[in-house]
């Protein structure tokens, strides 16, 4: 695969929309925020908008549920890896792990959607407002949505109302593009590839121990091929083995987040590995794609915001 063809494959539409939350009362909350948002989002789109019984497989409605095309939005060309019933349409990061909020105090969040769910963008988000009236997280802590605003700070609330006309839609090859020439311009030739959140990789069938750069390529392209089939767009080679980059340095270490569930009412594990990658010699090519995977993620339970990384040149000094 050359630039040319790689960067049409990144022609993937997305938006970032940054939501701020105002806790008006002093508040107890998970540390590991992304899970209580997206079960919390889960059960409020369930709760308003499914009239049968939650049973998505006999559900005579399937076909125009507004759930099936928001938290299950399927590809229009099923992958041969990927489990039906399985949807990348959106990703939700939050890197605040405080457990307590005072009265007055804020909280961010990103909620990134793609391709066709981002016409959906308004019901995520009154998914979210209607989340903050019943409480977040088993503490059930309340909060009022402050502003949404997209990646270049456009704000998407007018007058209390959502202008739907102020999406900032734009697609992975362009943020690649600009990642690159930020990149590009700092010294040196060593990157740092951080895992942000925990990362569930598989290759050849068994979940890693250690950080490989085979994985980490072919788990990008399943992603970029992934988001592909989302569009319904075909590509013709979903792998990078002529790319290559060389590890010197590696910390890979088991990591786990604790997600209680709404449905069963008892805590859960979801489990991955943390870390970094040092490396050299990245290839054009393979820089690219793992480029995109920043904004994408990689791996297993990226709805629940695993597989978030970000790539930095060695002794880039962080903020």
């Amino acid at each position: 695969m050359n630039r040319e063809e790689l960067l049409e494959a990144l022609k993937i539409r997305y938006v970032d929309l940054e939501v701020t939350l105002l806790f008006p009362e002093s508040a107890s909350v998970p540390r590991y925020k992304v899970s209580a948002l997206r079960g919390g989002m889960g059960q409020v789109l369930l709760g308003q908008h499914c009239i049968r019984d939650e049973n998505c497989e006999a559900c005579d409605f399937a076909a125009e549920c507004l759930i099936q095309r928001t938290l299950y939005s399927q590809y229009e060309i099923q992958p041969p890896f990927a489990r039906k019933g399985n949807s990348i349409g959106y990703v939700i990061e939050c890197g605040d792990s405080r457990e307590q909020i005072p009265a007055g105090g804020t909280m961010t969040f990103h909620l990134l959607l793609f391709g066709k769910t981002i016409v959906h963008a308004y019901e995520f988000l009154q998914a979210f407002y209607w989340l903050g009236k019943k409480g977040l997280g088993k503490d059930a802590a309340r909060y009022e949505i402050l502003n949404v605003s997209g990646s270049r700070g456009k704000s998407l609330i007018r007058n209390g109302a959502f202008c739907a006309q102020n999406l900032e839609i734009d697609q992975i090859g362009n943020y690649v593009l600009e990642r690159e020439q930020q990149l590009l311009r700092k010294k040196g030739k060593s990157f740092i590839i951080r895992f942000l959140t925990p990362v569930t990789l598989k290759y050849r069938g068994a979940f890693i121990r250690e950080f490989t750069k085979e994985a980490v390529l072919e788990s990008v392209m399943r992603c970029i091929y992934s988001f592909n089939c989302f569009e319904g767009r075909k590509m013709e080679s979903a792998g990078l083995e002529e790319e290559t980059f060389t590890i010197t340095k590696q910390d890979c270490r088991p990591r786990k987040e604790k997600r209680y569930s709404t449905r069963t009412g008892q805590p859960m594990y979801l489990r991955g590995s943390g870390g970094e990658i040092h490396c050299e010699e990245i290839s054009e090519i393979a820089l690219l794609a793992l480029l995109a995977g920043e904004k994408t993620h990689i791996g297993k339970n990226t709805s629940f915001g695993f597989g978030k990384y970000v790539i930095e040149k060695q002794g880039e000094i962080r903020l």
